[in-house]
Formats: C-alpha cells, structure tokens, sequence
C-alpha cells in the first residue's frame, strides 16, 4: 500500500497531466483530479477559454463530472488535487460539495480565498518539491508565454 506522501504524489502527478491538456487550447494549466477510495472518479482541466463559461475552472468541472459518476452531490470523503491553490469560487464549491480535503500543487497569486468566511475543509499544499516546482513551472511558462503574444 502506497504511504499518503506517495499517493498524493501520483494523483498531483494526474493533475499535472490534466493541467498539460489545457495547454492545447490556450487555457491557463490548471488542472483536477477528485479521488475516493483510492480511486479517481473525476478529472477535469481548465475550460474558461473554450467553453466561454468563467465558471469552467479545472475544480468546478471535476466537481461536476464527480457527482454525476457518483450520482451524489455530496462528495464526502473525497479528495481533489489541484495544481494550483484554489480561488474563492472553487472553494466555496469545495465546501459545498462537502470535500474533506485538498491537496494543491503551487501557491496562487491571487488571495481572494482569504475572504471566504465558512468553515473550511483541510487544505494542504504537497510537501514533495518536484511536484511543486512542475506546477509552478507549467503555470510560469503559460503566462511567459502570454505576455509574448499579448494575450
């Protein structure tokens, strides 16, 4: 049986995956993966550009597609990995989904979340560094990336 460290490594390593296919379409890297019981029942990637919907975040979609494989909305005992910390409107579809935990990749930037005055589920960022640094990495090169063609 894998330790936690490690199971947590391999599922932020399927977000990572998942956050590389958003890069096809121009989206920001982000991607998600919701697992319970040692088993991912969702995994989704950001969508805002191509969908044309500011609400198709990588963990809204997971999200999403879980409670219709799981046919339930409430999601406990579940957790979702993120590449990137999540912002005030994912958070609060994290608690409303009754998420226990999230694992995230790289720190965002933007600190909206501190703004949200529930009672939060457990969040964590993923001690391994290689990890954070592949997050971080996708993350600083799409917007390098933007900024040269002036998106």
């Amino acid at each position: 049986m894998l330790s936690s460290n490690n199971r947590d490594v391999l599922f932020m390593q399927k977000a990572i995956d998942q956050a590389r296919r958003s890069l096809k379409n121009r989206e920001v890297p982000v991607g998600a993966i919701i697992v319970k019981n040692n088993r991912i029942v969702a995994k989704a990637y950001n969508r805002i550009e191509s969908e044309n919907d500011a609400t198709a975040h990588a963990e809204i979609l997971a999200i999403r597609k879980a409670g219709r494989k799981t046919n339930n909305w409430r999601l406990l005992d579940s957790i979702l990995y993120v590449t990137v910390e999540p912002c005030a409107m994912c958070l609060t579809a994290i608690y409303l989904s009754r998420i226990g935990k999230v694992v995230f990749g790289c720190a965002s930037s933007n600190k909206m979340y501190t703004y949200v005055s529930f009672k939060k589920p457990e969040i964590v960022q993923i001690p391994d560094k290689i990890i954070q640094e592949k997050c971080s990495k996708l993350m600083k090169n799409f917007f390098k990336e933007a900024r040269v063609h002036g998106n």
